[in-house]
């Protein structure tokens, strides 16, 4: 509605179906006044046959607005943490929709003591990052991993562990309800897409790991 400071205020859902506002600010005819002192600026509509100021509508819904809203619907803080026994105070996710997300999946070898993870970790991240936009992390406990991955906002962490070399398949651990599922690594790629582009549900992407 427009009200005596020439503003308009229009809502939106974003994807967290949170009510967000933003202003529209018009400018009115008060910016060309004075100049019609020397001069006629008033537009002339020939179809109507009539002479008026041109009004500008200046929306402020810019990229750095819009990010910033998007942020901070998608911030989560967990109090006392998110797994059943966690000792944390507080865990932090931010749940940034999935096309908006700039990392969408890690590749963390279970132990980074481990040559034979570590390697087969490297190659399989090597072959995902050529489709995906992608990192790599073997700094500190995998727990650890899982942590700083959700706080930046990663879709979805692939693990390699000991399994892994017996027979070829890694965990898909999804940011948002931490639950993992079990992929063998030839279908990893199809599997992920299909999760970012919303064409499975996670649950049914493969057998979850208990």
């Amino acid at each position: 509605m427009l009200n005596d400071k020439w503003t308009w205020n229009t809502s939106f859902l974003s994807a967290g179906e949170k009510l967000k506002e933003f202003i529209i600010v018009v400018i009115g005819i008060f910016p060309l006044t004075p100049n019609t002192q020397e001069q006629d600026l008033k537009y002339y509509d020939e179809e109507r046959d009539e002479k008026y100021f041109p009004n500008v509508i200046e929306t402020s819904v810019g990229v750095e607005r819009s990010m910033f809203a998007f942020l901070v619907d998608a911030y989560h803080e967990a109090k006392g943490g998110r797994a059943d026994q966690s000792d944390k105070e507080q865990e932090v996710v931010l749940k940034l929709p999935k096309k908006l997300a700039p990392v969408k999946v890690i590749v963390l070898p279970l132990v980074k003591k481990e040559e034979n993870l570590i390697e087969k970790a490297q190659r399989i991240f090597e072959d995902l990052k050529q489709d995906f936009h992608c990192q790599y992390d073997e700094r500190g406990s995998v727990g650890k991993r899982y942590r700083r991955a959700d706080e930046t906002g990663v879709l979805y962490a692939v693990t390699v562990d000991f399994d892994t070399l017996e027979d070829d398949t890694v965990t898909i651990r999804w940011r948002d309800s931490m639950e993992q599922i079990r992929v063998p690594v030839e279908e990893l790629k199809q599997v992920l897409n299909d999760l970012i582009e919303d064409e499975v549900e996670f649950e049914q992407a493969g057998p979850k790991v208990s």
